[in-house]
C-alpha cells in the first residue's frame, strides 16, 4: 500500500502558516439546531450566529495562538487562549438566551478555518453563566497506515 506522510518539519511549517493567518481572527458561536458539515458556508454560519446577552458582535477576538506542539497521532497542533462564552445581563432588557451548537474560527481572510460542533448543545441563559473553550487545530496529521 502506497502512502504519503508529512515530516515533522513540514507539519511545523504548515502549522506556523495557519497560526499567522489566525493572528487577528475571531471565534464566533452559532445557535443550535444548525449542525454544520463540510458543505456549510460562512453565510449559513453567520445567519445562525449567536446573539445571547453579552455576546460581542462578530465574535470573540483572539490575538495569539500558541504552539505548535506535537500530538502522538502526528501533525502539529496550535491552540487559542481560553475563550469564555459568557451570558451577561442586558441593561436595559430584553434578555436573550441561546442554545450554542458550536463555534467557528474566522481567519484574517474571513474564511471559516475550523468549525467545532457541540454534542449536545450548550445553553447560555443565566447571568454570568456560560462555558469556556480552547480552539485546537491540528495540521498535517499523517494517515494511519495498516501493514499486512
Amino acid at each position: 500500500m502506497d502512502y504519503l506522510i508529512y515530516t515533522k518539519e513540514a507539519a511545523t511549517a504548515k502549522a506556523n502558516v495557519v497560526k499567522t493567518s489566525l493572528a487577528t481572527g475571531k471565534i464566533r458561536a452559532f445557535k443550535s439546531p444548525l449542525i454544520p458539515n463540510v458543505n456549510t458556508t460562512r453565510a449559513e454560519l453567520i445567519a445562525a450566529e449567536c446573539d445571547y446577552s453579552g455576546y460581542p458582535a462578530g465574535g470573540y477576538t483572539v490575538t495569539a495562538f500558541t504552539g505548535p506542539t506535537y500530538p502522538n497521532a502526528g501533525g502539529a497542533q496550535i491552540q487559542s487562549p481560553l475563550v469564555n462564552f459568557a451570558y451577561i445581563s442586558a441593561d436595559p432588557a430584553p434578555e436573550v438566551a441561546n442554545d450554542v451548537g458550536g463555534y467557528w474560527y474566522d481567519d484574517t481572510d474571513d474564511l471559516p478555518r475550523v468549525v467545532a460542533v457541540f454534542a449536545p448543545s450548550r445553553s447560555v441563559s443565566i447571568d454570568n453563566g456560560g462555558f469556556s473553550a480552547v480552539c485546537q487545530i491540528v495540521e498535517a496529521r499523517n494517515p494511519t497506515v495498516v501493514t499486512e
